[in-house]
């Protein structure tokens, strides 16, 4: 399903939620859901109380089954039972305030607006609760995952003691905001558990692990014949756009290596990298390093999209579905698209449910089958996940074609998405390990490499 984000403006006229941390009771997951003209509306705001009275939250909106942009909310004001946010889009300010019920599991509120045009919105959110856990803590339990092979672990492997200290480490916040953490085990799910009111049926942003799925899709478009080199030049897939000097020079295989040469200023949050803009727009800016030698992490890799649509003559979404998604089983998913060129955004902005971002691991653990499937061949998996580039100043990690390769122990491939969003393949182990969480702007979005040690 593509997002449409044109619908932007639905997300503040019928929307309703508001989280923060774990202390206060305005912490947690608020869901709100709009039903109206045949269309299903849901609002998932996340809260969290970061110092004594003090919250941040976010905003992450479905409208007819199309994903609106991550939006934070900028005020939060709690008084209990009174509550008030703030949320600045752009040329609107909206408000939303009430009262929390007796019982702490409902905000009931309204929405106002700046324009005076817009109508007062009334809507009743719900708190999103979590499975309470024993007076001992957590209890180990069987997979109850539906789409994969499962197995228990049992009381006398040494793994059980290991993930029932794990989980309730991350219960007590020892990794930060985790939402999802899966365990797949020498053919077989052994850990499936969800935190903070999360659950198996719910889709995450991956961020920049969607870079990697990226790899993976150009890999096919290798193997099917669309492409016939990642040596062919970029700019060759775009007869009609005018290209700043040396973009000639780049490559399909420097866009998967990051070494593209292209300006881009990590730090900057004007950085125009920062911004969505056209491929038009992209191959106008200067090439400034040193192309095919030097890494620099960036967002250049997003012309391989306008590349995938450009070879296959099919829409990237339509393109992923029949060749990557379909094989895998993976039906539930959205795509963010790029206002600009309604291009999926390869950047940062798939959703997928984490027992799904397991099958990804298990297609790179496999050398590319699935299921007795060859889904991809296994001389692209093994040049992706190979050494293709140094990264400077990080010791022991190298860069493949957009997967993350740690060569210090434990080894292993990787996909890293801003937050703690990963796909940990440590091939030595036959292990895959995936993670989500919310673990943004708490310096924590690194804690589960930690968790990488218990499984040695």
């Amino acid at each position: 399903m593509k997002t449409k984000t044109g619908l932007l403006l639905f997300l503040f006229l019928n929307v309703s939620t508001f989280l923060s941390g774990s202390n206060s009771p305005l912490s947690g997951i608020w869901i709100g859901v709009d039903m109206h003209d045949n269309r299903k509306d849901t609002y998932t705001f996340t809260i969290k109380e970061i110092r004594a009275g003090v919250f941040s939250g976010y905003i992450e909106t479905e409208i007819d089954g199309a994903l609106l942009p991550r939006m934070p909310i900028s005020k939060i004001e709690y008084d209990h039972p009174d509550f008030k946010f703030l949320i600045n889009a752009g040329d609107l300010l909206i408000t939303y305030s009430g009262r929390m019920s007796e019982d702490l599991s409902q905000l009931d509120g309204s929405f106002k607006y700046s324009d005076p045009e817009i109508p007062e919105k009334k809507l009743l959110l719900t708190r999103k609760t979590n499975e309470k856990l024993s007076e001992h803590g957590y209890q180990y339990k069987q997979p109850v995952s539906k789409v994969l092979p499962i197995a228990s672990l049992n009381e006398s492997d040494p793994d059980r003691t290991k993930i029932t200290k794990l989980v309730n480490d991350i219960n007590q916040g020892k990794y930060g905001e985790i939402n999802s953490l899966l365990v797949f085990r020498d053919g077989k799910l052994v850990l499936e558990e969800y935190f903070n009111g999360f659950d198996s049926g719910q889709l995450h942003q991956l961020q920049s692990v969607t870079k990697s799925i990226t790899s993976l899709l150009i890999g096919i478009a290798v193997d099917k014949g669309f492409i016939d080199s990642i040596d062919r030049k970029a700019v060759s897939f775009f007869d009609d756009y005018e290209f700043a000097k040396r973009w000639e020079t780049v490559t399909i295989r420097h866009l998967l290596t990051m070494s593209s040469g292209v300006e881009w200023i990590k730090d900057d949050p004007d950085s125009p990298w920062d911004k969505d803009e056209s491929i038009a727009d992209m191959l106008k800016k200067p090439i400034q390093g040193k192309t095919g030698i030097e890494f620099n992490y960036n967002s250049a890799m997003q012309i391989l999209a306008g590349i995938i649509e450009k070879a296959t003559e099919m829409e990237l979404e339509i393109f992923a579905e029949k060749y990557l998604f379909q094989p895998l089983e993976i039906k539930d998913y959205l795509w963010q698209v790029s206002v600009s060129d309604s291009l999926p955004l390869c950047t940062g902005s798939l959703k997928l449910r984490p027992v799904d971002m397991v099958k990804i691991g298990m297609l790179v653990l496999n050398k590319g089958r699935f299921d007795e499937k060859q889904v991809i061949s296994e001389n692209w998996i093994n040049a992706s996940t190979k050494v293709q580039i140094e990264v400077p100043g990080n010791k022991g990690d190298h860069y493949g074609y957009l997967w993350w390769i740690k060569t210090t122990s434990p080894q292993c491939i990787y996909a890293h998405g801003f937050g703690s969003q990963f796909i940990f393949v440590i091939p030595e182990s036959n292990l895959v390990i995936t993670t989500t969480g919310n673990n943004m702007y708490n310096n924590q979005g690194l804690k589960p490499f930690r968790m990488l040690k218990i499984f040695q």
